[in-house]
Formats: C-alpha cells, sequence, structure tokens
C-alpha cells in the first residue's frame, strides 16, 4: 500500500521505529511483517475504526476472560501455496 504522506513527514514522526517496536511485540513472522508494513493512516476516521477494532478486541479480553493462545502458532502460508498448486498436506500439518 502506498502511503500518502511524505517520506520526510514519516521520518520526522520516526513512523520506522514505532513500527519496530510494534513488531517486536508481535508472536508470530506474519504477525512481525504486518506490524512492519502498517500505514500511518490517513484520516481520523480510519483511527476511530482501527480504535474501535482493538476496543472490541480488549473488551472480549477483559469481559470473556479470553486468552489468545498465540504460542505454537506458525505460518501456514508454504502450506496454503503448497495445497493450491495440487500438492497434498499431511494430517499434522
Amino acid at each position: 500500500m502506498n502511503n500518502p504522506f511524505p517520506a520526510k513527514t514519516l521520518e520526522d514522526l520516526q513512523w520506522s521505529e514505532i513500527l519496530s517496536a510494534l513488531a517486536q511485540r508481535a508472536k508470530t513472522d506474519l504477525g512481525k511483517q504486518r506490524c512492519r508494513t502498517r500505514p500511518f493512516l490517513a484520516s481520523a476516521a480510519e483511527v476511530r475504526e482501527e480504535l474501535a477494532r482493538v476496543e472490541e478486541l480488549r473488551a472480549l479480553a477483559v469481559e470473556e476472560r479470553l486468552a489468545l493462545p498465540l504460542w505454537g502458532v506458525r505460518d501456514v502460508q508454504p502450506l496454503l501455496d503448497r495445497a493450491s498448486k495440487g500438492g497434498t498436506l499431511e494430517p499434522a500439518e
């Protein structure tokens, strides 16, 4: 996704450092990758939408005592790629 903001603005805001700090907190390689490529949101509406998503997850975690068990999570994209090309997967995969 192209960022509509000038590179100088993002540099002044230290956006890449913020994304790196976010990526360090991610539990999976895919999560880390997605954190590093997050766009700088272009409008207040986009920010509100993302904050609503975060609040929904936070509420689930607190109110429902929902803990997302992320240990052992791994990237399944290579398996999906193989299967989409007609490859077979083992039951453990």
